[in-house]
């Protein structure tokens, strides 16, 4: 039985079904493997914005990076935040036309104000205050 099913691969249009299946099988695991990856990403990152919007910030700077593809910082006292700056300027000017990205900004040691369900964080650098707005 076992020669049977070796001899009937080795005739070509057997190997041929071989190929397409294997390929077929491959290719959805591929798109499980994304089709997964992206529920995760979206699971974190809900749960990310949940934690970050709810949260009442007051405190000093202690690292800045990325994460989930996100800005996330950690303060001086442990908490660690992730969330999606979309828009800044300075508040001591006004000025509308200056946007930095929070990252390039952000140092440790600048504090950082933002209150419970606010859509606002505050960033105070030096003598400037910079206002981001987030999205989820």
């Amino acid at each position: 039985m076992f020669i049977n099913f070796i001899l009937t691969l080795f005739k070509s249009n057997a190997v041929m079904k071989w190929k397409y299946i294997v390929v077929t099988l491959g290719a959805i695991m591929v798109i499980a493997f994304l089709a997964s990856n992206q529920i995760e990403m979206r699971r974190r990152g809900a749960e990310n914005f949940k934690k970050f919007e709810q949260a009442s910030i007051k405190g000093q700077l202690d690292r800045v990076y990325y994460e989930d593809r996100c800005v996330a910082f950690t303060l001086k006292n442990g908490e660690k935040y992730v969330f999606a700056p979309f828009k800044a300027y300075r508040l001591k000017f006004f000025d509308t036309t200056y946007n930095p990205s929070f990252n390039k900004i952000a140092a440790q040691g600048d504090s950082i104000i933002k209150q419970p369900c606010s859509d606002t964080l505050y960033l105070k650098k030096d003598t400037i205050t910079y206002r981001f707005t987030f999205t989820e």
